[in-house]
């Protein structure tokens, strides 16, 4: 029986080692870990859109908006079509100037000139709506250009300016004259 003592013994023994040598290890193995660098770990970044599709969505966000803008406008032209009173009418009309003045702001357009107006010509600014000879030194705007940033995209549409002689700068008596022929002509 005494082997099976020496056993029980020996087995207690290496009981008795094995959380020594356990606690050991678990040691050993904290400290190999707090020597390793540590790793942080960062999730990873959302994928970014590219430039060019941003710029692609930002566009196509202002063509919505622009579209939108020139439908009310459209809607805004059948109402000044449809309208039988003269009252109604302007406001239509004027509801339409309003509605294409915002879809032009919202593509970024601007008016280049004034309306009615008469200027120098300028053929960088202006497009002559009746042929001439030798181009006007000014000109009738009847339409404004139109214009995105420094770039003309629509030349003002004007006419030569017709300058009216004053009464000054005709010759004296030429009225008389041409008045005494008409009235020998009659007579």
């Amino acid at each position: 029986m005494a082997r099976p003592r020496a056993r029980r013994a020996a087995s207690k023994a290496a009981k008795a080692r094995s959380p020594k040598r356990r606690a050991a290890k678990r040691t050993a193995a904290k400290a190999k870990r707090a020597a390793r660098p540590k790793q942080v770990v960062t999730p990873a970044p959302a994928p970014a859109l590219p430039a060019n599709l941003l710029v692609t969505q930002l566009a196509e966000a202002a063509w919505e908006q622009a579209d939108a803008a020139l439908a009310q406008a459209l809607a805004d032209l059948d109402e000044v079509e449809s309208a039988l009173d003269p009252a109604e009418r302007a406001d239509a009309l004027e509801m339409l100037a309003q509605s294409l003045a915002q879809a032009a702001r919202r593509r970024g357009l601007t008016r280049v000139g004034a309306l009615g107006v008469q200027a120098a010509f300028d053929p960088a600014l202006h497009d002559l709506t009746i042929a001439v000879a030798k181009p006007p030194k000014h000109v009738h705007v009847r339409a404004r250009g139109v214009a995105r940033g420094p770039v003309i995209l629509l030349r003002a549409r004007a006419a030569p300016a017709t300058v009216t002689p004053s009464r000054s700068t005709k010759p004296k008596g030429s009225a008389k004259r041409s008045s005494k022929r008409m009235r020998k002509s009659r007579g």
